[in-house]
């Protein structure tokens, strides 16, 4: 009686090295076989060329088998040549991988650790990446998709980007480090974030931007993030789509913790932010739900800036910021909802450029009425005022009629004015250091100009 075929759904390959090996441990398999799965032992296996490809219709599940913390499998490419690919590429198929790290050493910026595109599907569990070059993973195209859990993203140049109407799910990740951004969204791309704490970015942590569809954020951690940027940047950053963040914590992100802006949308809830210039910041047409949030130890808790009229809802959030708990900029900037907690504060110092630029211009009329000398300080500048003037104090936004005293001028521009020693050191740190230069300049031209004249 004639024996029937034995029909495998699953072919199980190990690969076993001693200490170094290449792609093509992995190559063969790979090209012969729809269905596999790829049992790895410790060691390092390098490409040098197109890096490993997993094709249409195929399944490939790659586990990293390794008996303690010590051991480690490493899949990588390396090398300066052009033609030097991602470290994976997923089109039309679908990849499994558990217990890997992926280095992508190459030196060209469009390569990836992970590059999913035209369907493909990826699940990574217990990965580690590196990437100095460029980002860790790309995936694009309506179709394709990735799933993160437990992985580790550590001194990489970019961690994920999700692009193209693509989706990504990261669970329980972390992003330590990266040089740029780590998670980034655009091209109506969207992602779905729980339980993932991103740190030190040189830029945001995550930025949904350039047409992205949003994210869901629940319940991350974000610390120490804009280290390269300051206060330009910030921790989250939602300037399209429609966004959620939910029961995050924010602590010592350089700048802003949470800007909504350029016409996105975001509702934030239930997160703690503290020890951030700007705890959220709404400008330039965004609209934002801001409900039940704990904003502590914060310069400002939330600054709406410029918003053109756009929904503003405050509602129950606990503040105890330094300076102000609402600080608004502009015309049609005033929230559409705001709780009983809520107080309101005009930003002074926005008002006081335009008195700032007209005392300049009466200064330089009263040097060309008087010809100061350039080693002749303008002493009767403090005491001269301009009868229409209000002089306010740049950092606290009160004005002598309210203080009640005369303000002592700056002694290195003799320009502005402030009420009391400490506002003046606030204000050297975020503004006048850098004003006070300029107006001592201009001061300084303008002297010279009447010299030449009068030598004439």
């Amino acid at each position: 009686m004639p024996t029937k075929k034995a029909k495998f759904k699953k072919c199980i390959v190990v690969i076993d090295i001693d200490g170094t090996g290449d792609s093509d441990n992995f190559n063969v398999p790979m090209a012969r076989m729809t269905n596999v799965s790829l049992l790895v032992r410790p060691g390092v296996y390098t490409s040098t060329d197109q890096g490993l490809l997993v094709k249409p219709e195929q399944k490939v599940d790659i586990v990293g088998y390794t008996l303690s913390d010590e051991e480690e499998v490493i899949i990588q490419t390396k090398g300066m040549a052009p033609d030097v690919g991602n470290v994976f590429t997923v089109a039309r198929g679908e990849l499994t991988v558990r217990n890997v790290t992926i280095r992508q050493e190459s030196h060209h910026p469009e390569r990836h650790g992970l590059y999913i595109a035209q369907g493909g599907k990826c699940t990574l569990i217990d990965c580690k990446f590196c990437s100095r070059v460029s980002g860790c993973i790309a995936v694009t195209d309506p179709s394709s998709s990735v799933t993160l859990k437990k992985c580790l993203f550590n001194g990489c140049c970019g961690g994920l980007i999700v692009l193209s109407k693509a989706k990504a799910v990261v669970d329980q990740c972390q992003f330590k480090s990266t040089v740029r951004i780590g998670l980034e969204i655009r091209d109506q791309g969207f992602a779905t974030i729980k339980d993932t704490e991103f740190s030190d970015s040189g830029r945001q942590g995550i930025v949904c931007h350039a047409f992205g569809n949003g994210f869901n954020a629940t319940r991350c951690v974000f610390h120490n993030n804009s280290r390269h940027f300051g206060e330009t940047e910030a921790a989250v950053m939602a300037s399209s789509g429609k966004s959620t963040i939910t029961d995050c914590q924010l602590s010592s992100n350089k700048g802003t913790g949470i800007i909504i802006c350029s016409g996105g949308e975001c509702e934030v809830r239930d997160c703690q932010v503290t020890g951030s210039k700007v705890a959220i910041s709404v400008c330039e047409q965004g609209t934002a739900y801001i409900a039940n949030n704990k904003l502590l130890n914060n310069r400002f808790g939330i600054t709406i800036v410029y918003n053109m009229g756009k929904d503003v809802t405050l509602e129950n959030n606990t503040m105890k910021s330094g300076e102000a708990d609402v600080l608004t900029t502009g015309k049609d900037t005033e929230p559409k909802t705001i709780g009983k907690k809520h107080k309101i504060t005009k930003d002074p110092r926005r008002e006081n450029d335009k008195c700032l630029a007209e005392k300049l211009k009466l200064i330089q009329k009263q040097m060309k009425l008087n010809k100061f000398k350039k080693d002749d300080p303008p002493e009767n500048l403090r005491e001269e005022k301009h009868p229409n003037t209000v002089r306010v104090c740049p950092s606290c936004g009160l004005s002598e009629q309210s203080k009640g005293k005369e303000f002592k001028v700056c002694s290195g521009c003799r320009i502005t004015h402030y009420c009391s020693v400490d506002c003046q050191k606030k204000d050297w740190k975020l503004h006048h250091k850098d004003t006070c230069k300029l107006f001592q300049q201009c001061k300084q031209d303008f002297v010279e100009k009447e010299q030449t004249r009068d030598s004439l």
